[in-house]
């Protein structure tokens, strides 16, 4: 969790930077759950991908 924390202070300081007009906390949700739901896609891949390493090496009973 620690790394979709950093994620969501870098994205809240890059759209601070670049757009200081529009710092609604709806906009700061949507990036919220966006953050989330990447950071799960990317883990679900992650686990997906050990899982298919996992079955080509270890030799079937």
């Amino acid at each position: 969790m620690v790394r979709t924390e950093n994620l969501l202070s870098r994205a809240d300081n890059h759209r601070r930077h670049h757009n200081p007009k529009n710092n609604t906390s709806e906009s700061l949700r949507i990036q919220h759950l966006a953050l989330r739901l990447c950071d799960r896609a990317l883990h679900e891949f992650s686990y997906k991908t050990r899982q298919l390493i996992v079955s080509l090496t270890v030799p079937a009973v």
